[in-house]
């Protein structure tokens, strides 16, 4: 008996919303960051978990000491950066759920359809024994399976 992990039974509309939502937030971000392959800047250094703490006093101690600090430091960049990375925190937790429910549910969804197919074409290669003239797409079927998967690049949005 075939697996089912999950039943997703999308409609146009569900998909629409779900293409739609994925173009706002595409967009915005686009409109709005960089390229990191941009020539322009060096390699980039990243806060983590552990450094962060220390940015966020840096920044408090950096806007305490801003009339010492040269006047091309970008303390008001800094400040505002500082800002914007506060307030996508609670957008950050939500697209980190967001993205393990997607992929979830695509390896469930996935996994469903492998586990049909194989136990499918079992059920084929009994039938076979009964019905010759599926030799054809048995054994092309056989071929299919055991060839190196390749990964498709996604299409275009």
């Amino acid at each position: 008996m075939p697996q089912n992990l999950i039943s997703l039974k999308l409609t146009p509309a569900d998909l629409a919303l779900l293409n739609n939502a994925a173009d706002v937030i595409i967009h915005f971000f686009e409109s709005r960051g960089i390229s990191v392959e941009d020539a322009d800047h060096g390699p980039l250094v990243t806060m983590g978990a552990k450094t962060e703490p220390f940015c966020q006093k840096a920044v408090a101690e950096l806007q305490d000491a801003s009339a010492s600090l040269s006047s091309d430091f970008p303390l008001a960049e800094l400040s505002q950066d500082w800002q914007d990375n506060t307030a996508l925190v609670p957008f950050r937790v939500k697209w980190k759920k967001a993205v393990e429910l997607v992929e979830e549910n695509d390896s469930a969804l996935r996994s469903d359809i492998m586990a049909s197919c194989i136990t499918g074409t079992t059920f084929l290669q009994a039938l076979h024994k009964l019905t010759p003239n599926l030799d054809g797409s048995l054994k092309e079927l056989t071929s299919l399976r055991r060839s190196k998967a390749t990964k498709k690049p996604l299409p275009a949005a």
